[in-house]
Order: structure tokens, then C-alpha cells, then sequence
């Protein structure tokens, strides 16, 4: 079966965190699995980011125990790696081609989402802990504010400190996510980097208005980089009426190659993550070969994998 489908690349999934948690994150109704190993594998999702995304008590999203799950979390991806050789953490160039390239692997890329609890005079050592163990992509900021920058629901933009860990990641090859940064963060950001933009998941602003998504002057940004954006597939940032189905999806895909032309797209579709509700029948990952598919045919291998290979590959090292 699956020699007949694409090879996808998934820019964001909150793998772990549903796997822990999917009593938060299941249509519990139709008892749907938005994600699984076992669905990278069956729906050819052959490289996916991967998420720590710690979740304490109280949702204290600052508390510094964060960074002890995040250990945890990079931990426990490793450690499943051990015991399913077919999954691979990509850390380099070499490694993302050969997963790439070669049938019955599957490559993993370890992303944190939010460093919401950073201390300068420590925790730089721990983020090279963090380095050693497969972390290859982060995104600094989520909803709020941190030491890095401001979030989508947060004023404020990039800090010195959000400076000096671009120049990190550019210098370990790790790619730098923009992903739930407010706009004067956005713009920060890109007076600084050096590599293409890489926006895990957001959609068209102009389709669906939330803070969350990105405007037609950020979509065009990326596009001048070389950068692409993954799409990605939770009802609240879609917009329009959810029994229409994948067409909502669709419709977001060829609005922004209308803004940034046919090589600034990807999927990022946020599966695991997703707990604002579903467009009718998109409930999971196996609906992606299917979005695809629907895409003009030309679209078809850029949006699947080969723009996100791309962007990615001029990130690590």
C-alpha cells in the first residue's frame, strides 16, 4: 500500500504529547487516533517534527520543572528509537536524505515548542544536553511570552536573548521555528536570520483572522527567503464551515501559492496537538495522502515533501 502513496515530510506533530495524553486530544465520540508511530508508518509520513511540549501541574508553563519534561520527552524519543530501528532522529544532512531515500525508515526530527523557562547563567549548558540528544529544531516562543520573545497571545518582540539563540541555532544547525510568534516578534526575527524561514504550522490570516495565522505581508516574506509554511489542519485557525470538509483545507493550501507561488508550501498538520476541534473527515493523520492528492498535480510532490526537504536540509548542518 504504500508504494502507491507519497512520501510525506510533516512539519509538526505533538506525537508524545498525545500518546501521554489522548484522553485530552481524541474525538473520544468516533474514537479517532489523530497520531500514532504506527500511523507515520501506514500513511507514509516518512520524516515528521516531532514534539517535546511539556505540559505541569496547573499549566505553570513557566515553572521550571518544563525543562525537566522536555528532558523526559527527548529521553523517551530515543529510547523508542532503540526498540523500533525503523524510526530514525535525524540529526544532520546525511541522515535526512538516506531516511529519505530508502523504503521501511522513517526519520524523526526532535523539535521543542516553547522554551518558556530559560535561565542565561545555566541553562545554555542544557541546551547543548538537550543538542546531544537529537534536538534539531526549535520553536523559542508559543502563546506567551518568554525570555526569547512574545507569543501570539502576548505583546512584546524578540529579545537579546531570542538574538543570541538564532545565532545558536544557525551555528549547531538547528532549524529556528516561527510558529506562534507575535508579529512584532516575526519581524524581528527576520531582520536577523540568515537562513530561509521555516513556519512549521500556520495558515492564511486572510482566510481564517486570527493572530495565529500569518498575514499576506509575512507569507510574502518567507517566500523571498526561500522558507516555506506548513499548513495545517485544527478548525480554529481554518475558518470557514467545517461540514465542507478537506475543501476548507484546500482552499487555505492554494490561497497562500497564491501569495508565495508553488514553492513555499508544506503540511505541518498539528496532529496530536489538535484539541479545537476537526473540519468534517480530517480528524487524522490518515487523511493526508487523500489532501494531496486533491492538490493540483503539479503541487503534488512540492507540498507532500520535497519544499519541506528542502528548507530543512539548508537548516542542519
Amino acid at each position: 500500500m504504500v508504494k502507491n502513496m507519497k512520501k510525506i515530510i510533516d512539519l509538526h506533530q505533538d506525537l508524545l504529547l498525545y500518546l501521554k495524553h489522548p484522553e485530552l486530544y481524541s474525538d473520544t465520540k468516533e474514537n479517532r487516533v489523530q497520531t500514532s508511530f504506527e500511523k507515520l508508518k501506514e500513511n507514509n509520513i516518512k520524516v515528521a517534527i516531532v514534539s517535546a511540549f511539556p505540559v505541569p501541574e496547573k499549566e505553570e508553563y513557566t515553572n521550571p520543572i518544563t525543562n525537566i519534561q522536555i528532558t523526559t520527552e527527548l529521553e523517551t524519543y530515543n529510547q523508542y528509537c532503540v526498540t523500533h530501528p525503523e524510526f530514525v532522529i535525524i540529526k544532520n544532512k546525511e541522515d535526512l536524505d538516506r531516511i529519505f531515500s530508502t523504503d521501511g525508515l522513517y526519520g524523526l526530527i526532535l523539535h521543542i515548542e516553547g522554551i518558556n523557562s530559560f535561565d542565561p547563567n545555566t541553562d545554555w549548558l542544557l541546551l547543548e544536553q538537550w543538542y546531544q540528544l537529537g534536538l534539531r529544531s526549535i520553536g523559542p516562543v508559543w502563546i506567551i511570552n518568554n525570555p526569547f520573545g512574545g507569543g501570539t497571545n502576548d505583546e512584546g518582540g524578540l529579545t537579546s536573548l531570542g538574538r543570541d539563540l538564532i545565532t545558536w541555532c544557525e551555528k549547531k544547525g538547528v532549524i529556528y521555528d516561527f510558529a506562534h510568534m507575535n508579529e512584532e516578534t516575526f519581524w524581528d526575527a527576520t531582520r536577523i536570520v540568515t537562513r530561509p524561514i521555516f513556519v512549521s504550522h500556520g495558515n492564511a490570516r486572510a482566510l481564517a483572522d486570527s493572530v495565529r495565522n500569518l498575514s499576506d505581508a509575512q507569507l510574502i516574506k518567507i517566500s523571498e527567503t526561500g522558507g516555506c509554511c506548513g499548513i495545517f489542519f485544527a478548525k480554529k485557525y481554518l475558518g470557514g464551515d467545517p461540514e465542507q470538509g478537506i475543501e476548507v483545507i484546500l482552499e487555505h493550501a492554494l490561497y497562500i501559492i497564491s501569495i508565495t507561488g508553488k514553492e513555499s508550501i508544506a503540511i505541518g498538520s498539528d496532529f496530536g496537538g489538535i484539541i479545537s476541534g476537526f473540519i468534517k473527515g480530517c480528524e487524522s493523520v490518515d487523511i493526508l495522502q487523500d489532501f494531496i492528492m486533491r492538490m493540483p498535480s503539479e503541487m503534488q510532490e512540492k507540498i507532500a515533501s520535497l519544499n519541506a526537504l528542502r528548507v530543512i536540509r539548508s537548516h542542519l548542518k
